[in-house]
């Protein structure tokens, strides 16, 4: 089904950008980047999380709770970790392989002080012999680890193996 609506959306004038998101030219869902990029965001309300500095906050689920958390001006995060700069740059890779552009290795050295093969050393070999990544050669001798066709049926396997 999953192939059939690629298809479908594609026939339409539809792009797909990331594993589950497709728009009509120049109508992609910008803020969504955020996530890809795993750039900080505020969540606010009940359970929202919320990511900054590495830290990730979640806030507490009950409504009531939560309003009387923010009406007293205190902090409304039932739990948080911080992520180590390994972690961090693990997480990014996992969220970035999800668009269709796949990793730009300079882009993760810049944003993560990491470079790519070094980091995932253990899983790309493995993820390249099953047919799941490719790495690319862009424009201007720009480096690319993205999904395969086979790869974005399987993207949280793929997702799951870099963290």
């Amino acid at each position: 089904m999953y192939g059939l609506a690629i298809s479908y959306l594609a026939d339409r004038g539809f792009a797909q950008y990331e594993i589950s998101n497709f728009s009509k030219p120049g109508f992609c869902c910008r803020h969504n980047f955020t996530y890809w990029n795993n750039d900080p965001y505020t969540g606010l309300g009940p359970s929202a999380v919320s990511y900054e500095h590495g830290m990730r906050r979640e806030n507490m689920p009950g409504v009531p709770e939560y309003i009387e958390k923010v009406r007293s001006g205190i902090q409304p995060a039932a739990s948080g970790e911080r992520l180590s700069p390994e972690n961090r740059a693990k997480e990014t890779a996992a969220v970035k392989i999800r668009t269709i552009e796949g990793i730009d290795l300079d882009w993760f050295k810049m944003k993560t002080g990491f470079e790519l093969p070094d980091l995932e050393r253990a899983v790309l070999p493995k993820l390249t012999t099953d047919g799941l990544i490719e790495h690319l050669e862009a424009g201007l001798g720009a480096q690319v680890v993205r999904l395969t066709r086979k790869g974005i049926l399987f993207c949280d396997t793929v997702s799951s193996a870099f963290l």
